[in-house]
């Protein structure tokens, strides 16, 4: 193996591990599973109004094809907003009226945006959570949302 002589090289070399392990924190677990959703946020997401439910299941790792890692890196990369980080994440089972049999899914909780939305008071309301959802078998993206519960 050929050492590294050169200041500037070595430079480099230490400046992409240290944006390396950066991409792992921002982007993942770097390895590390998640913890789970709390059964507050449960609460909230199946109390906002719509037809969304989720509900904790046990379930065969060979019935998904996603991995935590993968699912974390596509709801960043498809709707989290800057400066929000990865809180949980966990498989659950999730109906709706695009699921009405039910499908696994990964949700992907984030750190709230700040972001506010709703109609009356709560317009103003800041969100105290962000989620992703991400299919578990298929990889596909399929909503991301936020929400305030008094309850969290």
């Amino acid at each position: 193996m050929h050492r590294l002589r050169h200041p500037i090289a070595t430079f480099i070399v230490a400046v992409l591990v240290v944006i390396g392990a950066g991409v792992g924190i921002v982007s993942g677990t770097g390895g590390l599973p998640l913890p789970g959703l709390s059964a507050g946020l449960i609460a909230a997401v199946n109390a906002m109004g719509t037809d969304l439910r989720i509900t904790p299941v046990s379930y065969d790792a060979a019935s998904i094809t996603v991995s935590e890692d993968e699912a974390v890196t596509l709801a960043v990369k498809n709707n989290a907003d800057p400066g929000t980080s990865v809180l949980a994440a966990q498989v659950v089972q999730m109906r709706s009226v695009q699921y009405p049999e039910g499908a696994l899914v990964w949700v992907v909780q984030f750190t709230p945006s700040g972001r506010s939305g709703g109609v009356g008071p709560a317009e103003t309301t800041p969100y105290n959570f962000d989620i992703q959802i991400v299919n578990a078998k298929t990889g596909q993206w399929i909503e991301g949302f936020g929400g305030y519960s008094p309850d969290l």
